[in-house]
């Protein structure tokens, strides 16, 4: 019993290692253009206030900071 228990725990930083490296499709990292918002200007000096819960598999939350 507790040898089973021993190697399960084992187990799960290498499933958590392995999960890491698959990427889900459409949530790849995208190469960022820095004159991309050149000469753009804000129509309206509003605020949007925007929350994203949760980390889940693809991590979306997660890469709004």
């Amino acid at each position: 019993m507790l040898k089973a228990a021993g190697l399960s725990a084992a187990a799960l930083p290498l499933a958590a290692a392995l999960a890491d490296e698959e990427v889900i499709q459409g949530f790849e990292k995208a190469p960022t253009d820095p004159s991309a918002s050149e000469g753009w200007e804000p129509i309206s000096d509003r605020k949007i206030r925007v929350g994203l819960v949760g980390y889940g598999v693809c991590r979306f939350g997660a890469a709004f900071g």
